[in-house]
């Protein structure tokens, strides 16, 4: 779950991390209002859960309430990587001598968090960072012990930072940690954390992403959640307990397993690329589901109109392969889909479920008995066009 920047910002001045002061505001008169009361130059910054705003014109100064108001008109009006700007945090502009990055995010490999940091923060910090990986510096933190002073010593060792900047900084690494651990946090970044001409460190601007997985015990975190920009397919997931991930290709998958899911896909992709053809979705049911799972899956693929067939991949474990099949009987009794849908189920109770298709006698229900000749089928109907009337 992404929160957007003022959200983020509510959070870290909970933890005690210094963040300019700011409103927010849903048009431009409220942005000329809060321009008015705010005495000097400030921020229009819009709030949109992507990234590259700055290059995108996203970020305006304004040094009086007239031109907040020209540049709030703008904002309001404008689209960044196709999602509408409708909330645009005015803050006041704060001063730097020195732009920093600083970040903690999991890293998968290591199974633990790591610090991260840098010198060069800013707009294009990660242009910066893949041209020269030298710039950055990174600390892997033991989960069970958290982050210890010495390693942020250490991390600002290799930057150079000026000595007397150490305690600040080693501040804002440690309550950002914080942040990231009792927030059940995949990521927590500041970026550009920035160094005042006073000594202080101020977060000018803030990314957080929260693991959806633990966000039932995060309740503050969870009533932010903002699903505007979110597509309706995947809203209608995330209500049904599915993990769903919308693609723009023709084939449809319901599987149980993200690995299995992603090898689905895979194969999808090798036998369709010669042909264009790619898969619609990533669309995981996870272990254990039940029959009413299976309905609501399928209701979220026989939703996107441009699919041109389904495949339903199933390997019985704890899922039992004819609780999921009663499920897709049922979706295709409710839903009437007109496009291919291949089966293929292995595992527990796999025959019985086999049996039940076949005598549910729907023509658009084919069984596959191979992962591979599944994808094959699914290509091949695709490529020569649905066998079955409209």
């Amino acid at each position: 779950m992404k929160l957007h920047e003022y959200q983020t910002k509510q959070i870290f001045s909970q933890y005690g991390i210094a963040v300019p002061y700011g409103r927010i505001a849903t048009n431009p008169r409220e942005v000329h209002e809060l321009a008015q009361e705010f005495s000097g130059s400030v921020v229009l910054k819009a709030q949109v859960l992507v990234s590259g705003r700055g290059e995108s014109g996203g970020i305006r100064v304004a040094h009086n309430p007239t031109e907040a108001l020209e540049h709030a008109q703008f904002l309001f009006n404008m689209q960044i990587q196709g999602l509408p700007v409708g909330r645009v945090l005015v803050e006041h502009a704060v001063a730097a001598r020195e732009q920093l990055f600083l970040a903690i995010t999991t890293n998968h490999s290591a199974r633990c968090p790591m610090l991260v940091a840098s010198l060069s923060g800013g707009v294009g910090v990660e242009e910066a960072a893949r041209e020269h990986p030298e710039l950055v510096v990174r600390q892997e933190i033991d989960p069970l012990l958290g982050l210890h002073n010495y390693q942020v010593h250490a991390v600002l060792s290799a930057l150079g930072l000026p000595r007397q900047f150490w305690p600040e900084f080693v501040g804002v690494a440690q309550r950002l940690y914080e942040v990231y651990r009792r927030s059940d946090a995949e990521l927590v970044e500041i970026n550009p954390l920035v160094l005042t001409p006073a000594g202080a460190f101020v977060a000018l601007d803030a990314k957080m992403i929260v693991d959806d997985n633990a966000i039932f015990r995060q309740p503050q975190i969870a009533a932010m959640y903002d699903n505007s920009y979110e597509p309706e397919t995947e809203q209608h997931a995330r209500r049904a307990n599915v993990a769903y991930v919308q693609l723009d290709g023709h084939i449809g998958c319901m599987v149980n397993g993200a690995g299995l899911a992603m090898a689905t896909m895979d194969l999808i992709l090798l036998f369709g690329e010669r042909y264009g053809i790619r898969p619609a979705n990533f669309l995981d049911i996870g272990g254990g589901a039940n029959h009413n799972r299976a309905i609501d899956a399928m209701r979220i693929l026989l939703g996107e109109t441009h699919l041109k067939a389904v495949l339903v991949n199933i390997f019985g474990g704890i899922t039992r392969c004819d609780e999921i099949t009663r499920g897709l009987i049922r979706a295709c009794e409710m839903f009437h889909p007109k496009i291919p849908i291949i089966v293929r189920m292995q595992g527990t109770r796999a025959f019985e479920a086999l049996e039940m298709i076949h005598k549910s006698q729907i023509d658009n229900l084919l069984i596959a008995h191979s992962l591979s000749d599944a994808a094959r089928t699914a290509v091949m109907v695709v490529k020569d066009g649905t066998p079955w009337p409209s």
